[in-house]
C-alpha cells in the first residue's frame, strides 16, 4: 500500500509539473502515460505506445530530461534508454543496474 501511495503521489506531482509546461503539455502527458506503463524504455517504444511521431517523442523526452522526470542511462547517442527514476525508486529497483 505504501508503494502504491508513493507512486500515485509521484505521478500526480509529475503530471502537475508537466501541465504547467505550456503548449507542449498535451504531448508531454502522452509520453508520461507511456512512461508509467514502461518506466525503462526507448524512444521507439514510447512513440509506438503514445501514438506520437518519433521526432515529437524525442523532443518531449528532452523536455522531460530537463525537468528531471526521466534520465538517459545508456550513455549512447543512438538507441538511448530512458528511465522514469521516481517510478523505479518507489519500487525499490535501481534503474542503473538494468542496462548492460
Amino acid at each position: 500500500v505504501t508503494v502504491a501511495t508513493r507512486l500515485r503521489e509521484s505521478f500526480a506531482d509529475d503530471r502537475a509539473r508537466i501541465q504547467a509546461s505550456g503548449r507542449k503539455a498535451g504531448s508531454l502527458l502522452r509520453v508520461h502515460e507511456a512512461l508509467m506503463a514502461r518506466p525503462l524504455t526507448n524512444l521507439t517504444t514510447v512513440a509506438q505506445h503514445s501514438g506520437l511521431s518519433f521526432p515529437t517523442v524525442s523532443s518531449c523526452m528532452d523536455a522531460l530530461l530537463t525537468m528531471g522526470i526521466v534520465s538517459e542511462i545508456s550513455g549512447r547517442n543512438r538507441n538511448q534508454v530512458f528511465t522514469y527514476d521516481r517510478y523505479l525508486t518507489a519500487l525499490g529497483e535501481p534503474a542503473r543496474s538494468q542496462v548492460a
